[in-house]
């Protein structure tokens, strides 16, 4: 036997009802966006990854790492933003030679025509909106590579960055609908 407090007789099966409900008893930052048809539901998402290149440290042309993480529970991931956060403003730190790619390695799809310097993305609080979502469909996993555009040279200072991602995940079948809404 189930406990539900309840809830079914308040509700009485009608799951838009306690939407409604819920958005005139509870303060906005507490609504569940997972409420609803199976077709309806998103969660927030968040996720981030991590570069250390050590402190003070030699690059070259070839100097690069890749990180990545997996879109999981069987959802799609609508990417919305990004941001970046580094320990140091020095040229091993926000102030370096770094470029930045992304990649869906399931589609094999490259989000930029070629990778771009970190300095173009919001840092810590301040994220960088992406101007149109990106789509990763589920169980895909999303590759981050950080590389430089220096000649061989001894960067100052800790070269440790770490890239937060944050958007929504989306059951595939709404799929079509959630570009309908980005596309119009």
């Amino acid at each position: 036997m189930a406990i539900n407090n309840g809830l079914d007789q308040q509700v009485g099966g009608d799951i838009r009802g306690l939407k409604k409900r819920l958005r005139h008893i509870l303060p906005s930052y507490l609504i569940p966006s997972n409420v609803g048809g199976i077709n309806e539901v998103s969660w927030p998402f968040y996720e981030q990854v991590d570069f250390d290149f050590g402190a003070n440290p030699t690059v070259t042309p070839a100097t690069r790492q890749t990180q990545s993480f997996q879109v999981s529970q069987e959802a799609a991931l609508l990417l919305m933003g990004i941001s970046r956060s580094y320990d140091a403003v020095t040229t091993a730190g926000n102030a370096g030679p770094w470029l930045i790619d992304f990649r869906d390695r399931q589609s094999a799809r490259q989000f930029n025509d070629k990778p771009v310097p970190i300095q173009v993305f919001g840092t810590k609080g301040n994220i960088s909106p992406l101007p149109t979502p990106m789509l990763i469909m589920p169980n895909a996993f999303f590759e981050v590579t950080m590389s430089t555009y220096a000649t061989s040279q001894v960067l100052v200072g800790s070269s440790h960055h770490q890239f937060s991602f944050f958007g929504y995940r989306i059951r595939v079948e709404d799929a079509d609908k959630v570009m309908s809404t980005i596309f119009g």
